[in-house]
């Protein structure tokens, strides 16, 4: 049928503002353990029900698109940088493999590689080693496309 594109910046922003309140509640769990403890406890549960109701959401939104999805097998371990203390953390954010593992009995999910997907032109297949910013510019073709879209077409 085609390709979606989501926004998971609500899944991104729930993480955030739970790590945040983490960090605060350390500060009052030195002082005092036991409270710090409990507090720390109930609003780790509180992230996790929220993370999975956002996440039951989405996927039945997606069984509602078709019965048979392809989807990236990414690796988040090998993506992690060493000295990308930001970028590690946002990484960490990320919720792959739930959502592939929820989605896999409400309907038929395929694990595609994704390797040399953004650098492959979905119109001619030249392979651009060089890839600067987040446009894929084909310089066989012309083709000019945003690399996550040409990306998704190279998977579809």
């Amino acid at each position: 049928m085609g390709w979606v594109k989501l926004s998971l910046k609500q899944l991104f922003t729930l993480h955030i503002a739970y790590d945040n309140k983490r960090r605060r509640l350390n500060r009052i769990a030195s002082k005092k353990l036991r409270s710090g403890k409990r507090l720390k406890q109930k609003y780790q549960r509180r992230e996790r029900n929220r993370v999975q109701h956002f996440l039951h959401r989405l996927t039945n939104f997606l069984t509602l698109l078709g019965q048979r999805h392809g989807v990236e097998d990414l690796q988040k371990r090998t993506m992690y940088r060493k000295g990308r203390r930001r970028w590690n953390r946002e990484l960490g954010y990320t919720d792959w493999k739930r959502i592939v593992s929820l989605m896999n009995y409400k309907s038929r999910v395929e694990l595609l590689n994704p390797r040399l997907t953004s650098k492959t032109c979905s119109a001619c297949r030249w392979l651009n080693k060089d890839l600067n910013g987040a446009v894929f510019r084909c310089q066989r073709c012309g083709v000019v496309i945003d690399r996550q879209l040409n990306a998704a077409i190279n998977l579809y």
